[in-house]
């Protein structure tokens, strides 16, 4: 029963608060996890840019390290949606707990 579980409106709201700002404190780490592994990245495709302009070969340890951080990048932004998609079902079933809620009061 909802009454159990929230005493008053402002309780349900408090707790939907709660879930979302830890939802969107874990949105700002994995943007800025992005921030760093893309500046990784740069780094690593700087790097080679060097050696194939100086004439050597980029080796496959390199290209694999490359390959690697690409896909943290891909990690963290599938995470990043998956977090947003949760925000929006909580959002959503928030707004009919808080309208049952009224109603039941």
């Amino acid at each position: 029963n909802l009454l159990r579980l929230y005493g008053a409106p402002e309780d349900v709201t408090r707790a939907r608060d709660t879930k979302l700002a830890s939802i969107d404190g874990f949105l700002n780490t994995s943007r800025s996890n992005i921030a760093r592994v893309k500046a990784q990245k740069r780094n690593l495709e700087l790097t080679a840019a060097e050696t194939e302009r100086a004439g050597g070969t980029v080796s496959q340890q390199h290209l694999e390290r490359i390959r690697s951080v690409e896909n943290r990048i891909r990690q963290y932004e599938a995470e990043i949606q998956q977090k947003l998609e949760e925000m929006e079902r909580l959002r959503q079933t928030f707004a009919r707990d808080l309208q049952r809620v009224r109603e039941l009061r």
